[in-house]
């Protein structure tokens, strides 16, 4: 799908990596999405997906993965994982958020 790819190149960029990519759209309606100047069969560069240093990207971990653990639960708090990459810099970040969860009187536990 070509948002799916489009997330990918922002991440190829700012890791300093390099891809090479078909648009293959699933449906009518996805082949009328692509902008006009991207061909269906052309062989695309990240470069050519997302132009410019200036993209994010951004990712968090709902289940343990090779790239990032997923949320885990401890009583009343939940920890996460997440990766900001910023292509400009080619920093990269981890951020390990732990949450508070309160319980509301329909027992079901929230984030806040």
């Amino acid at each position: 799908n070509y948002p799916e790819g489009l997330i990918t190149a922002c991440a190829v960029k700012a890791s300093g990596g390099a891809m090479l990519g078909r648009l293959a759209p699933q449906s009518s309606t996805e082949r009328e999405s692509l902008p006009g100047n991207l061909n269906s069969q052309r062989i695309l560069t990240a470069d050519e997906l997302v132009n410019g240093d200036q993209t994010f990207f951004a990712a968090t971990g709902i289940t343990d993965g090779a790239l990032l653990a997923g949320v885990h639960y401890r009583g009343s708090r939940a920890t996460s994982n997440s990766l900001v990459m910023r292509s400009e810099t080619r920093t990269q970040r981890i951020i390990k958020a732990e949450h508070l969860l309160t319980q509301k009187a329909t027992e079901s536990w929230t984030i806040d």
